[in-house]
């Protein structure tokens, strides 16, 4: 066997929360039309047991965004 030095993470991908509070350029900032949206499916699924039925990816018609704009924007 073969030793091999323990593989140490960097870059933005390792955070720690004190350097998360410096900044929010990690913060994802949905429209106001995306978060309605959002919350009208909430509200169609509340109360339904996901593991009788999960929510289907035709159920959820996102209307706000275009596809292939950043969210956010």
């Amino acid at each position: 066997m073969t030793f091999q030095p323990l593989y140490r993470p960097s870059g933005r991908s390792v955070w720690f929360g004190k350097d998360l509070v410096q900044t929010d350029d990690w913060i994802v900032r949905l429209s106001p039309a995306t978060l309605e949206e959002i919350d009208a499916l909430v509200s169609r699924c509340r109360g339904r047991n996901a593991y009788d039925t999960p929510v289907a990816r035709d159920e959820f018609h996102p209307k706000a965004d275009p596809p292939g704009t950043p969210l956010g924007l």
